[in-house]
């Protein structure tokens, strides 16, 4: 599927998959993605018992979203984009449940009645497993929205659970930014929700295997880590905001030619990642600069992957990768 938006963050969550029938379970987990972290129940009460009574929903909005204290009185919220960076050091953030798949036939409760038992905030993508027989049932119970989409029975069942279940766990975090969108600085949301964008960035993350993301600044910015918790970085700017460092430099004394030269004709790109990399003065941000590249899309973008673990200070003891959870989990 082709992405028109970026969230602001994604890491990978749990996909729980419902059937009475626990030799089908077993045959469809040899054929699953092992980069998905899966939970199976034969019992469909049990899984209404665990996420009525038990479950945690506890997304990233929880940490970065709060109410201005100049306008208490209308409910106004904003945004800490630096809060959602953070969310890399939340040990939990793993056992976020994105997604639900269930059969449909099952003796005491059917697909439809475990779908209906999620709360809609939760923002899980229900996915309904059904027979052919089953198919106007499934149809119907799409167009009501109580399921968003319905996998047959088929041979090939296990290649489409697990592209279903890839687009269930993006899906999850635009749906949890599509109200943060507006919270942002025009200039952000228009880099998150260009077509260009999105469908650049999404290409970088298979390309790089970064299975987590998070955006650090309002330029889109993001720090980025792979399976084991590396981190890098993708830097970007648009016309506006190159424009704006040349001119903060030019401000500075002792700003070397080289440092002027590249800003200038925008063929390098700064990016700070901590306070203390934004305090540095201009006459010292040629360790803070890269080689930029273009994107066209809705204006033009300038960027730079950095690829350097060490290039910024990042606490790494207390990031648990995704690596280790499943390690951990299994």
């Amino acid at each position: 599927m082709k992405w028109s938006k970026v969230s602001l963050c994604y890491y990978p969550t749990i996909t729980i998959l419902i059937d009475d029938k626990k030799n089908f379970l077993k045959e469809l987990d040899l054929k699953l993605s092992h980069q998905f972290f899966y939970r199976f129940y034969t019992q469909p009460e049990e899984f209404i018992e665990y996420i009525n009574h038990q479950y945690s929903f506890d997304p990233f909005t929880n940490r970065c979203v709060f109410l201005d204290n100049d306008e208490l009185d209308r409910g106004s919220q904003n945004i800490n984009i630096r809060m959602i960076r953070n969310e890399a050091t939340n040990e939990n953030r793993f056992y976020q449940i994105s997604t639900l798949i269930s059969d449909y036939a099952m003796p005491t409760k059917n697909g439809l009645e475990c779908c209906q038992s999620i709360p809609d905030k939760y923002a899980i993508t229900k996915i309904l497993l059904t027979g052919q027989a089953d198919n106007s049932l499934a149809v119907e119970a799409f167009n009501k929205g109580i399921i968003n989409k319905f996998i047959h029975k088929s041979p090939n069942v296990a290649q489409l659970v697990n592209s279903a279940i890839y687009e269930a766990q993006v899906k999850y975090f635009i749906n949890l930014s599509e109200k943060l969108y507006d919270m942002l600085p025009e200039s952000t949301t228009q880099c998150l929700t260009d077509p260009a964008f999105a469908d650049f960035f999404y290409k970088l993350c298979e390309e790089k295997n970064i299975v987590e993301y998070y955006l650090t600044d309002e330029r889109g910015s993001f720090l980025m880590l792979d399976m084991q918790g590396k981190p890098s970085w993708l830097a970007i700017a648009n016309d506006e905001q190159m424009e704006s460092y040349y001119e903060i430099a030019h401000g500075h004394k002792n700003v070397s030619p080289s440092i002027m030269d590249g800003l200038k004709t925008k063929k390098m790109i700064t990016y700070f990642y901590t306070d203390d990399d934004l305090d540095t003065s201009a006459a010292e941000w040629e360790s803070y600069m890269y080689p930029a590249k273009q994107l066209t899309g809705k204006e033009t973008y300038y960027y730079a992957y950095i690829d350097n673990p060490d290039a910024y200070e990042l606490d790494r003891n207390n990031i648990v990768s995704y690596q280790q959870f499943l390690q951990t989990e299994k």
